[in-house]
């Protein structure tokens, strides 16, 4: 079924119960964009339970309520995804972080509720009007992203200061905005920016869960260094990503390093629109401005990977993100100089080194190092991605060469212990390391476990 056929099919079938229904939010927005929506978003003056019980006429193919506290209740009609709301007001408390959600009796207060002008329209699947008392029309028209109860916007049942008061409401929608801003390619008013920067503290309010969906949102958007310039003109970095404010201040002069800050921005927007790819672009160099040092009249960042993994793992646990994701940009962090330094002259054991340490996290380590050479000389650009080619060509045959993921050390540690007769224990690693480093690098046979032997009783005998 159609969306909108389905949209009639559920107006009719609430209209006949007594209630309304109306196409509200992202739903209507797009549509108006020429865009098709991802789900359809409804509001309704039914409590939820009559929402289920009218919903299940509709025969669904299944139904959910994770969201019926907050008056919500979801569907799927084969893979239309739907979700019904009774009209509410929410507030999210000073001090609080979840929302304060009472059911109201009126679109028009639903709607003035709703954070920008371009979502607070509604739409009448059977009488096909459209009502936007806060002219979201003609927003969309100019591409502006306004907030409801601006006093330059008409707002009919507010008084005062009411921009700023939606951002109070719920301070998430200050990174809405800058969202919004970048992924739809609008404006941000100026009466709104201004209600942007003087509620940005209370960002602070808002769970770190909340705020890294946005930033996940905002950062694989087509140009996320647009919404990283947002997030700094309007202070909302000092409250989020800290850390980044060094890359901006860190002093240099003409031709003695790059600029640090444009440089990442410039990688932000190189890098594929993905999650993983995207942060470790935005964090890659974070540590630069820690490590900077001139030695005779040489600027050098000695260890930055070293130390930038490090913050970033505090970043992204300060944020929540699971141990997976963390350990997996904190790993390419630390590994991200390694591809741009390869040379013709590394042996097959140098080049099957750095793809074990990266193991599955190569092939995006590999399509970074390509965005992270910027350079206004085309030339050296042409020649780091040549450099990266010839990697990538050696990767390729030493893959086809080995299954590199069965090479390990021709003893464990079991047999270490057996061998010398010790508990286990740090002495263990070394030897380990030692021994696989020599089969990497073609010297030993991963079973040549006599000769492994020898080797393990000399390194004892020599500590």
């Amino acid at each position: 079924m159609k969306q909108n056929e389905l949209a009639s099919k559920l107006g009719n079938l609430f209209t006949k119960h007594n209630h309304e229904l109306f196409l509200v939010g992202g739903a209507i927005r797009d549509t108006l964009l020429d865009k098709t929506p991802d789900e359809l978003d409804f509001a309704t003056n039914a409590k939820p339970e009559e929402i289920k019980s009218i919903l299940k006429q509709a025969k669904p193919t299944n139904t959910y309520t994770i969201g019926e506290k907050f008056g919500t209740i979801g569907a799927f009609f084969g893979t239309c995804k739907i979700e019904i709301t009774t009209y509410r007001s929410e507030a999210y408390l000073a001090g609080d972080r979840h929302p304060e959600v009472t059911f109201g009796k009126s679109l028009q207060e639903d709607l003035s509720r709703r954070d920008f002008t371009i979502n607070s329209i509604a739409y009448n699947p059977i009488t096909k009007e459209y009502v936007d008392p806060y002219n979201g029309k003609g927003d969309l028209a100019k591409k502006i992203i306004r907030v409801v109860g601006d006093t330059s916007a008409p707002h009919p049942s507010k008084k005062g200061d009411g921009g700023a008061d939606r951002f109070r409401e719920d301070p998430l929608r200050i990174l809405r905005a800058i969202r919004f801003a970048v992924v739809l390619k609008f404006e941000i008013d100026d009466k709104t920016l201004e209600y942007v920067k003087s509620t940005a503290p209370e960002i602070a309010s808002i769970s770190v869960e909340r705020i890294a969906q946005e930033l996940d949102k905002i950062l694989t958007s087509e140009t996320p260094s647009h919404a990283i310039q947002l997030l700094s003109e309007t202070k909302l970095l000092d409250y989020i990503l800290p850390e980044f404010i060094a890359l901006q201040t860190v002093q240099h002069e003409a031709n003695e390093h790059k600029n640090i800050y444009q440089h990442t921005l410039t990688v932000l927007d190189n890098v594929p629109p993905t999650k993983q790819l995207r942060w470790l672009a935005l964090l890659h160099d974070i540590a630069k401005p820690q490590t900077k040092t001139t030695q005779n009249n040489e600027v050098h960042f000695l260890h930055h990977e070293t130390v930038g993994s490090k913050m970033a793992k505090n970043i992204l646990q300060r944020l929540h993100y699971d141990n997976q994701f963390t350990n997996n940009i904190t790993k390419l962090i630390k590994l991200h100089l390694r591809v741009n330094l390869y040379q013709p002259t590394w042996t097959d054991g140098a080049v099957k080194r750095l793809m074990l340490e990266a193991g599955d996290l190569l092939d995006d380590l590999i399509t970074f190092s390509y965005a992270d050479i910027t350079s206004a000389r085309q030339y050296k650009v042409d020649q780091g991605h040549k450099r990266i080619d010839e990697f990538k060509k050696r990767a390729e045959e030493v893959r086809k060469q080995e299954e590199l993921e069965k090479i390990k050390s021709p003893l464990s540690g079991d047999e270490l212990m057996e061998l010398f007769n010790k508990p286990a224990g740090p002495w263990i690693k070394p030897i380990k390391e030692h021994l696989l480093d020599l089969v990497i690098d073609g010297k030993m046979t991963q079973d040549d476990k006599e000769t492994a032997k020898k080797i393990a009783l000399d390194l004892i005998q020599k500590k």
